[in-house]
């Protein structure tokens, strides 16, 4: 609540012109007003502790003019009032008792700041609680028209400061008037509104009955911005009621600052209260259909409160009332014929009485039906999509009101007397769509036709024709074969046995038929070969697919396989070369490193004899590296190492030993 204080204040500081605030442990407000009754100007002034609330100070106000000399203008400290617990103050005004109430609450962990809050509330609205609480000062002193400049002095510690130097204007504009007041009445209740401006923490409301009168304040207390009386939330700020018809009023709003000053009131709005009691209402409204029009008979009110008749009338097509008779009927007419009226088409009457004021009222409503005997017309724009295994139907909306939906006919036939309804109800929409089999390739024919709700059939629509997308693929490519040359492998194949087919995709795999396959090819090709130049790899294996595409883009199976195997060249199969044998002193062990220029190489393995073995054995893995580190060995013995290449076509070589 601590921050919700010190928002309020510096709020009220910032948006108003002759508001500032210190920045020093005591919040200081202060503005100039001139009294209404004496006008003289007065400045009063607030400052309130933003942790306690209350004042904790005793407080010196100084004064200057145009960085003059300070002067101070308290006689004595201001200071709280003491209040004492056990005390009776019943006879103390409201806003002594306020404060003493809060001043002797019982401090609670969960409330004090809630309680601290509201109090702060209570001294911005509150002028003479702010002044039992030692944190108001009025200076009646000043001139109008010049700007001073207050502080804050701590009485108990030779005036030190505790504020800073706050300017306030004395001039006689400082405060912006209410503006914008406007109103409106709601039975005999006078609902005021006007334009609310930032400067303004409250207003209070003045009324009075003619325009030299003296005005007469009616509201209790002030009302804040958010402030409603009534029940109509938010579309006034203040209501008066009850008041007596054809009495006439002035109302006029002046608005308040935190520190409770007045501006200067606004204009008057003059207002004369009109009565807006309500008409008696017709009785015994009844309606007989004759021929293609309507009358309307009823009992007439005989109220002298009642100056006339309007009727109003509604159908299905537009539910909204409307006035029908072109001038207004007189209070003694008990009839009215609607001759403007159309078939297929049900409608609703009601009569309203008016008084002299403008008030209305209405009588029961009575209902009509107008039967249909014409059909509706022929539906239009009949129009249509196709996609596998599906027709989509679209047609204009039809204009009549009374349109139950539309049957929707289809054949594969343009004879009208092959159509068939497809539709089990009527759709009341305007598209349907038709499932059909994705392979049918049959021209499809649709009709449409409307019908009211008086089941009146419409002529039958224009045809739309219709053909479902090929969504069938082409068969499988035959007679796939692979040839291998030097430089390139050329892959062939038979035309594809479908008209429709349009090109053929090309797909390989390097490693074999269970590999991952990739498209070579980045159009469809016209023709029936393809060359690959990018794998003719040593040793790989070699897998070849095509597929078809017809003009719809359907795609075949794949092709049966065709494989090829490229050959290893022999004398690209070469022992490792360099082959060097080190002793590693650090943990005795031996490394053993070589370089290798040959090609298709699958991988590495050593081999070791030492002093005491006949014949050499594998050491090692299969080694992608050229290195390997023997660390199983025994000092003082002798070992020889070789290197053997394995090749993709799982032939070898083995490299010259070494020592």
């Amino acid at each position: 609540m601590k921050k919700i204080i010190n928002i309020l204040v510096l709020t009220a500081a910032i948006n108003c012109s002759c508001i500032g605030l210190n920045a020093q442990s005591l919040k200081l407000a202060a503005s100039a007003s001139t009294d209404k009754t004496s006008q003289k100007m007065t400045v009063k002034m607030k400052f309130i502790d933003t942790v306690n609330v209350v004042s904790q100070y005793r407080i010196n106000v100084f004064r200057r003019e145009s960085n003059g000399n300070w002067v101070k203008l308290t006689a004595e400290p201001i200071t709280k009032t003491i209040v004492a617990a056990g005390e009776n103050y019943s006879d103390k005004d409201q806003s002594f008792k306020r404060y003493a109430n809060f001043m002797l609450r019982k401090p609670n962990t969960d409330k004090e700041k809630n309680l601290k809050g509201f109090a702060g509330l209570m001294l911005l609205n509150d002028n003479k609680m702010a002044e039992y609480a030692g944190c108001y000062f009025e200076d009646n002193t000043v001139t109008a028209g010049k700007i001073y400049e207050y502080k804050l002095a701590d009485a108990d510690k030779n005036d030190a400061d505790i504020s800073t130097p706050i300017k306030v204007s004395t001039s006689t504009n400082a405060q912006i008037a209410v503006s914008g007041l406007s109103f409106m009445q709601q039975d005999q209740n006078i609902l005021l509104n006007w334009k609310k401006e930032e400067q303004h923490y409250a207003y209070k409301v003045y009324r009075k009955s003619s325009s030299t009168a003296t005005p007469t304040l009616v509201t209790t207390k002030p009302l804040l911005p958010a402030t409603v009386k009534g029940e109509v939330a938010n579309a006034f700020k203040y209501a008066d009621t009850g008041l007596k018809a054809g009495s006439t009023y002035y109302y006029q709003v002046a608005a308040m600052d935190i520190l409770n000053n007045e501006t200067a009131l606004s204009e008057p709005l003059k207002i004369t209260v009109k009565d807006l009691t309500l008409p008696k209402v017709v009785t015994n409204l009844i309606n007989e259909r004759k021929k293609k029009t309507f009358e309307l008979r009823w009992q007439a009110t005989k109220d002298k409160n009642c100056t006339g008749y309007n009727v109003y009338r509604n159908s299905e097509a537009d539910v909204s009332f409307k006035k029908i008779n072109k001038q207004l009927l007189v209070p003694t007419a008990t009839s009215f014929i609607d001759s403007n009226v159309a078939e297929k088409n049900a409608y609703a009457y009601y009569v309203e009485s008016i008084s002299p004021a403008g008030v209305k009222a209405n009588s029961i409503v009575t209902k009509a039906v107008m039967p249909d005997v014409t059909p509706p017309a022929k539906p239009s724009g009949v129009r249509g999509i196709s996609a596998p295994g599906m027709t989509h139907i679209t047609w204009n909306a039809n204009k009549e009101n009374d349109v139950k939906g539309y049957w929707v006919y289809r054949s594969t036939n343009k004879s009208k007397d092959y159509f068939n309804l497809v539709t089990e109800k009527p759709v009341t929409s305007t598209s349907f769509t038709d499932s059909l089999p994705v392979t049918s390739k049959n021209d499809y024919v649709y009709r449409i036709q409307a019908i009211d709700e008086s089941y009146n059939k419409s002529e039958m629509s224009d045809t739309v024709i219709l053909l479902l997308p090929d969504v069938t693929a082409p068969l499988p490519v035959q007679m796939v074969d692979a040839s291998l040359t030097e430089k390139a492998v050329t892959v062939s194949w038979q035309k594809a046995a479908d008209e429709d087919v349009v090109g053929y995709d090309v797909f390989r795999s390097v490693e074999g038929p269970t590999e991952k396959y990739e498209q070579l090819n980045k159009q469809p090709l016209t023709q029936l070969n393809f060359v690959d130049r990018d794998s003719l790899h040593q040793g790989s294996t070699i897998t070849y697919y095509i597929t078809a595409m017809d003009r719809s883009n359907n795609k075949s199976m794949p092709s049966k396989p065709a494989l090829i195997v490229v050959p290893i060249d022999s004398a690209s199969m070469k022992p490792v070369e360099n082959l060097t044998i080190s002793k590693n002193e650090k943990d005795s062990s031996a490394n053993i490193t070589w370089r290798s220029g040959a090609q298709n190489v699958s991988g590495y393995i050593v081999f070791r004899k030492s002093s005491s073995q006949d014949n050499f054995v594998a050491i090692s893995p299969l080694l992608s590296s050229s290195s390997f580190k023997d660390e199983n060995v025994v000092t003082g013995e002798t070992y020889e190492y070789y290197v053997r290449t394995y090749f993709s076509n799982n032939s070898f070589k083995n490299s010259i030993a070494g020592k």
